[in-house]
């Protein structure tokens, strides 16, 4: 276990986890947590350096982006009650933590059209089963 690198522990259905533990694996450098049931989220000490962590899909309603140890490099938060990714450690600092989870992405559909895709995605936090729901509308723009 001490030469562990990447820990995956996606869709476990887990309401909470510990990572500032001296027990933890010293040489991981990426941590699947995506598809749980977190409501809570504290990366203020990490005992590695370099740690990329995903926590999508997950119930986690609040956030404290400045309390975020150095160590984390990489943090995916999307389809949360609160969304405050970033994708590399020099984005943590102009992080901005969204709530409504309206995210609109747009893509050429083709490299020599002017066409865009955007795409709403729309997430609700479903109390009654503590599941997550989405809404995807697509919209093609000429």
């Amino acid at each position: 276990m001490w030469n562990l690198k990447q820990l995956d522990l996606a869709d476990n259905n887990m309401t909470a986890i510990a990572l500032n533990s001296t027990r933890f694996p010293p040489k991981v450098h990426t941590l699947g947590l995506e598809r749980n049931l977190l409501t809570n989220l504290n990366l203020s000490y990490i005992p590695v350096t370099n740690l990329q962590i995903d926590v999508a899909h997950n119930l986690i309603s609040s956030f404290d982006v400045n309390g975020t140890s150095p160590n984390v490099t990489s943090l995916q938060m999307a389809c949360n009650p609160i969304d405050c990714s970033w994708y590399f450690a020099e984005e943590k600092e102009s992080a901005v933590c969204e709530r409504d989870h309206e995210v609109v992405h747009q893509k050429c559909s083709s490299p020599k059209s002017f066409s865009f895709q955007r795409i709403l995605i729309r997430y609700s936090f479903v109390k009654r089963d503590c599941s997550l729901r989405s809404k995807i509308i697509f919209v093609k723009h000429e």
